[in-house]
């Protein structure tokens, strides 16, 4: 039975035994308040006319803010659960006491007593009942709930109306005074049976107190609170437009119903037949329109729905003249379409306050704010009525403005409410992402700094890498220092970069170091002199001793290169060939050492690059690398683009044509478009290529988007972001990333697909954590194109609060994109974030959604075989190579020896794809 009933109303499996307590709360509740409307309207108009209902109005409203000061100073003290039972036993007892009065005592004062005391109790306990909610239920579950609980609250309106109407025929109106007692006493009895059902979800029930505030929660308090907040600011707007057009429309009802019906008796039958009928369409509305109208035209839409049926119907009512049945049209749709359609989207309004708030600033808007509306609609009227002498059917026209006016801010509370959605998940975004970071220190240069002032040889050597292409002038005079150092290596490689910075200020001490103990030290130091001081390095080596033949033949390379004489410059060009030629380990530093003096020496002697960058050593390479972005010759583009593939030298690669700029736009597109050229290398060309043609990257990419290899497409669709980002006045081809996004999600159902039949494998971390990986990606992919497509709005942050281990904030990203995405979009990713929905939902909506079907363990195999995913491939891999192979061969040769051409063309492919993987 419960599964059926969740079916019918769309709610995930355990929803209903969540919701069916507070659905029957709000049914009491509602009942109780709808009954004592009756009541008191029947009991005050019997005795005073229409006229005096202003008056009583602005008694409530001004006598509401000195209750809920009260309400407030015990919420310090009590948790939320004991506050609301309280609450409900103190107004119980009143009940009893009105009874007594009215059936004993027969007190003359007790209307106006009455009338203001409903007013009280309606809006501070149907304030308690949302915000209940509201700490029960998270956003998604709210969301789904939330018409569910609402239906409680519409048949609690219709059963309201007619036992008004059946008790005041049999009993008289005053019986209604021990109905309505009974349902409170009801509803304190279920709010312990809501806490003990979900207190272990929801602690948040039993912390004391149940208001926080770090000074007393005075109503200056939360006045400061509510303003403070846009959020809450609009839902105050809001609340307020809301309440004064309904109460004038509510006293144009009561003033022609007092008009027809002047006795007591009769006035309560008729008022709980429409409660009672409005409670029916209601409830078929709640039942069958309110969650299909949040969940695919969200909330703004749905909160403009209400004003705009009440201008239809005010329209009526001028027309009639204030007839009684145009009124009471007008007033029945306020009640059925306000506590199903409009209520159910008006209390998402509050899932984005925070929980620390929440008591505090929604009990002031439902009391305060609610009340002191209705006293400004009781003043309008007072003034209308009796000061301009406007009559009822005039008071339409100003409903008409005031009506416009709400329709307006509807939809602005609605954008407000995704912008607070976005704020809170920006939020955890940010914290998640400052926990990730690895702290620094304030400034890298001080962080330099004393790295390379530690004890640590290897941590100053590390130091010394960083500033490899960095200009830190004040870090400098620490490397300086180090000149001095007990460590050989860091005496060396501080020489090798002053000298690389052209510091001629340190000579003195290098002069020093050509007799240093240690050869390193000493072949740097020659290097150095013989480069920035001009010393013939034979001249000086007779004198000190030995050294190794490559530090030798690069000393007096350099120094022969800054000659002017044309045999030198030949004698130069003879030694760099020959420390070129020498190949192997024994040549390295030989090489590395040519590589780093071409980009000293004249151009002539660039052409010496080209074995450089084919070399069989990576260090050698990359040195060759940086050489090639200092001189910038055309020749070498082609053989740097073709290092992109390597991972070794791929760095200084980019680096090295990034230097070129807008020189190699079109040779980097070109290859990229490319089918022969290696995808290792296209993909590290989409980075480069915003770096280089800035905003002209935008077609070569756009136009490569649909490249087979995921990863090549991932790299293309971030820097479209990051291009995005930079320039956001761009205009994007929204036709083409659509295309792609299309083709994503439908990638991602098939992945569903193949889980479905495979899923017993996930148990094996072989499989499922390359599988996680690949579906990882693949969303990420989804998302920076909807970035692409939805620029304003922070889908990033709602990227990471989907994958937050904390519920809250997983259903507040979900949330957001259902107020985000346009519908047909949304109806087919929704699903695929939601995690409430099971494997087995996912892969059945996969099997409508795509043409195909995976029907077998086979075929999911042969579908991981055929993907352009590393990861599905690694996947395909583990089933191969650890589960059934022989079983698979056995299916691939009864394929191929069917009649069916498609089994055997399937069958081809599968021998083809095993033979690459095996």
């Amino acid at each position: 039975m419960p599964s059926t009933l969740e079916r019918f109303f769309d709610l995930r499996p355990g929803d209903l035994r969540r919701g069916t307590f507070l659905a029957f709360y709000c049914f009491f509740i509602v009942s109780a308040y709808s009954t004592g409307q009756t009541l008191r309207d029947a009991l005050f108009l019997e005795t005073f006319d229409a006229v005096w209902l202003p008056y009583v109005d602005f008694i409530v409203a001004v006598l509401v803010g000195a209750v809920l000061a009260i309400y407030f100073r015990i919420g310090r003290c009590m948790s939320l659960v004991h506050l609301l039972v309280a609450t409900l036993c103190f107004f119980a007892s009143n009940l009893a006491l009105f009874w007594w009065m009215a059936t004993v005592q027969q007190i003359e004062w007790l209307p106006p007593l009455v009338y203001v005391w409903v007013g009280l109790f309606g809006v501070l306990a149907m304030s308690q009942v949302w915000t209940l909610t509201n700490f029960v239920l998270t956003g998604r579950e709210a969301k789904r709930l939330v018409g569910f609980i609402g239906i409680g609250g519409t048949l609690g309106g219709i059963v309201g109306g007619f036992q008004s109407h059946l008790f005041s025929r049999l009993m008289g109106a005053e019986s209604l005074f021990l109905v309505i007692a009974g349902s409170i006493a009801i509803s304190a009895v279920l709010v312990f049976m809501i806490d003990k059902r979900n207190g272990s979800v929801a602690p948040a029930l039993r912390a004391v107190p149940a208001i926080k505030s770090q000074r007393s929660a005075s109503l200056r308090e939360s006045f400061v609170l509510v303003i403070s907040s846009r959020h809450l600011l609009m839902i105050a707007a809001l609340i307020s437009i809301c309440s004064i057009a309904t109460y004038i429309v509510g006293w144009q009802f009561r003033a022609i119903l007092k008009d027809t019906l002047p006795d007591k008796d009769e006035m309560a039958a008729f008022q709980g037949t429409l409660n009672g009928v409005a409670g029916v369409v209601g409830l078929f509305l709640q039942v069958f329109l309110t969650p299909r109208l949040l969940r695919y035209f969200g909330i703004r839409v749905v909160l403009s729905i209400l004003p705009v049926l009440l201008i239809l119907g005010t329209g009526t009512v001028i027309g009639t003249g204030a007839a009684l049945w145009a009124v009471m049209l007008l007033r029945g749709t306020d009640k059925a379409i306000r506590y199903s359609v409009d209520n159910g989207a008006f209390q998402l309004l509050f899932l984005p306050v925070p929980a620390d708030s929440k008591v505090q600033s929604k009990s002031f808007l439902d009391t305060v704010v609610l009340r002191s509306a209705d006293g400004f609609g009781a003043v309008a009227v007072l003034l209308l009525i009796t000061g301009l002498g406007v009559s009822p059917a005039q008071l339409g026209w100003v409903v008409l403005g005031l009506l416009l006016l709400w329709v307006i801010v509807a939809r602005q509370a609605g954008k407000q409410y995704i912008a607070t959605l976005g704020d809170t998940l920006r939020q955890h975004r940010l914290d998640v992402e400052r926990v990730a970071e690895v702290p620094l220190d304030r400034s890298a240069t001080q962080m330099v700094i004393t790295g390379l002032r530690s004890d640590d040889p290897s941590r100053i050597l590390y130091m010394l890498s960083l500033l490899e292409g960095r200009h830190l002038k004040s870090a400098y005079s620490a490397i300086r220092e180090l000149l001095w150092h007990h460590s050989p290596e860091v005496r060396a490689s501080v020489t090798a970069v002053l000298r690389r910075h052209g510091d001629s200020s340190v000579i003195p001490r290098i002069e020093e170091l050509v007799s240093d103990p240690h050869l390193s030290v000493r072949t740097q130091a020659l290097l150095f002199l013989a480069q920035l001081k001009g010393i013939d390095p034979l001249a000086r080596i007779q004198d000190l001793g030995e050294y190794p033949g490559f530090s030798i033949q690069a000393a007096t390379l350099a120094f022969l290169a800054q000659s002017e004489d044309r045999a030198n410059l030949e004698g130069a060009r003879l030694i760099l060939d020959g420390m070129i030629a020498e190949r192997g380990a024994s040549g390295k530093q030989g090489r590395l050492e040519a590589a780093r003096l071409i980009g000293i020496l004249p151009e002539s002697f660039v052409p010496s690059l080209c074995p450089l960058l084919a070399d069989d050593d990576a260090e050698v390479m990359r040195e060759a690398s940086r050489m090639t972005g200092i001189h910038q010759n055309r020749q070498y583009v082609s053989p740097l683009i073709t290092l992109l593939g390597n991972p070794d030298v791929k760095e200084a690669a980019g680096k090295a044509l990034a230097q070129y700029g807008e020189n190699i736009r079109e040779t980097l597109c070109d290859h990229l478009a490319n089918p022969a050229v290696p995808v290792e290398v296209k993909r590290e060309i989409p980075d480069l290529l915003i770096t280089v043609a800035k905003r002209a990257a935008r077609d070569p990419l756009l136009a490569n988007l649909r490249q087979s290899d995921n990863v090549l497409r991932f790299r293309i669709i971030s820097s479209l972001n990051r291009l995005h980002n930079v320039y956001p006045d761009l205009p994007l081809d929204a036709t083409t990333v659509e295309t792609v996004l299309a083709s994503e999600i439908m990638n991602h159902y098939r992945a569903y697909q193949i889980v479905g039949k495979v899923d017993a494998h996930r148990e094996r971390q072989s499989f499922d954590i390359p599988l996680q990986k690949s579906m990882h990606h693949e969303l990420e992919r989804i998302f920076r194109l909807l970035k692409m497509l939805y620029p304003k709005q922070d889908l990033r942050s709602a990227f990471v609060g989907l994958q937050s281990s904390d519920r809250a904030h997983r259903d507040s990203a979900l949330e957001f994109i259902d107020n985000t995405l346009k519908p047909s979009i949304r109806r087919l990713l929704v699903p695929l974030l939601d995690r409430e929905i099971s494997l087995t939902e996912r892969v059945q909506l996969a099997n409508r959604v795509l043409p195909s079907t995976i029907d077998s363990k086979d075929d999911a195999l042969l579908a991981l075989m055929n993907t352009e995913d590393p990861w599905l491939k690694s996947c395909a891999a583990h089933l191969i190579g650890i589960l059934e192979l022989k079983q698979f061969q056995a299916t691939v040769d009864r394929w191929a020896a069917d009649h069916d051409p498609l089994l055997r063309e399937k069958a081809q492919k599968a021998q083809q794809r095993l033979a690459g993987a095996t």
